[in-house]
């Protein structure tokens, strides 16, 4: 009996030790089917991957990139071909291709029209978007932008399995595949999030190695070049003589604090720049009968503070009106920092839900800004000047 138990205890922990190094025989991106096209195999591949001369610098390592996860992957080594005689003689033959970025676009008219199908059609910064599709021996993987071009390489990369999760080498887990397959793969997507980026504070990342973290921060669609108000902190330089003597607070979603704020900031509006408007790293509260209403009693538990969600979107919401009606034809943005705490949405009403709509930065439950959050991009009651809809940030700040 005891033999038995210890055979089937070790058949358990052998079970779980291959999961978790990620050895198989065998893997397929995409959904299966009987013509599955096979990209390496035994060590070997004949497959070949296309990429432009002309590439942008994304779009170039993500060729690169493709080629080194697979060798990874599967010990199999895929020839690149990106001068116009090798793109010329791979597109004529048979053999499996990984067609990037460019060549994809232009090879293959449908993938443009699924970018341009999913792509946000009234984008406040960029519009960005991946589709990858494979028809025959052919995988076409591109996006509307050159980062967006790696994130489509990315895509195929995760359905094989691989993730990072730090920088360098370190934090990667690529697994072992003795084959890798591509089933049925059509697949397009875009963002809620127009920019997305990662930040370890506090200079947490000091000794990384210059680029790592942009690497990372790409392999998890991460974006780069897109256009931003600045989301420093700020606040107090436009509230500070706000302050009565002896308090150490100021009332937030009050008018008085609203035409203040935009008083201050009419001039950079009017010239179309990109002031910041971020609280400061502290506590806020408020003994303000305007603010109360607008808190609603709610508590966050993990940082023993008010919930101040609704009354600091008051005053954003409240200072971009002003300044809006005044000058209509702006390109101004104004950066801030938020965050969406799902414990707490459900119970506030649609003012609430309203304010989620419009968070800037990261759910510290369950931060994704790839995928977003279906909550966040349906809500209703979006205003004309949501630029906060545009950021997914690694860092969650606490006093929203």
């Amino acid at each position: 009996m005891n033999r038995l138990i210890t055979i089937v205890v070790t058949a358990v922990v052998l079970l779980i030790v291959l999961s978790e190094t990620g050895f198989t025989s065998a893997v397929t991106a995409g959904a299966p089917t009987r013509g599955k096209l096979v990209i390496a195999a035994d060590g070997r591949s004949s497959a070949m991957i296309v990429v432009s001369p002309t590439a942008g610098k994304w779009e170039k390592r993500a060729a690169a990139d493709l080629v080194r996860y697979v060798e990874l992957m599967s010990g199999a080594k895929v020839s690149l071909a990106n001068t116009a005689s090798a793109i010329e003689k791979a597109m004529q033959g048979d053999t499996p291709l990984l067609i990037v970025g460019q060549q994809a676009l232009a090879a293959e008219p449908d993938l443009g029209i699924a970018l341009e199908k999913v792509a946000k059609k009234d984008p406040v910064l960029r519009a960005d978007a991946i589709a990858v599709k494979r028809k025959g021996n052919r995988v076409y993987l591109a996006g509307l932008t050159d980062d967006g071009h790696y994130h489509a390489v990315t895509y195929l990369l995760h359905q094989w399995g691989c993730r990072w999760y730090l920088p360098t080498s370190f934090g990667q887990c690529i697994p072992e595949h003795k084959t890798l397959k591509i089933g049925k793969l059509d697949h397009a997507y875009a963002a809620p999030f127009e920019r997305r980026s990662y930040w370890i504070s506090w200079n947490g990342a000091r000794g990384v190695p210059d680029g790592e973290m942009e690497k990372f921060n790409a392999r998890n669609f991460m974006t780069f070049n897109v256009p931003t108000p600045g989301i420093g902190h700020a606040l107090s330089q436009y509230t500070r003589d706000l302050v009565e003597e002896g308090k150490s607070g100021h009332p937030i979603a009050e008018e008085k604090t609203i035409a203040h704020v935009a008083a201050k900031l009419d001039e950079t509006f009017r010239n179309s720049g990109g002031p910041s408007l971020a609280m400061e790293d502290s506590t806020y509260h408020s003994d303000s009968p305007v603010d109360r209403r607008l808190q609603a009693g709610l508590y966050d538990k993990y940082f023993m503070a008010p919930n101040m969600t609704d009354v600091f979107m008051t005053l954003y919401n409240g200072v971009c009106d002003r300044l809006l009606d005044k000058y209509p034809d702006s390109k101004a943005m104004i950066g801030f920092l938020a965050l969406h705490e799902h414990d707490a949405a459900a119970a506030a009403g649609e003012t609430r839900r309203r304010a989620s709509s419009l968070c800037l930065g990261a759910d510290r439950h369950r931060s994704d800004p790839w995928h977003g959050r279906p909550a966040l991009a349906a809500a209703p009651g979006i205003p004309r000047h949501a630029v906060s809809l545009v950021e997914g940030d690694g860092w969650p700040h606490r006093h929203l």
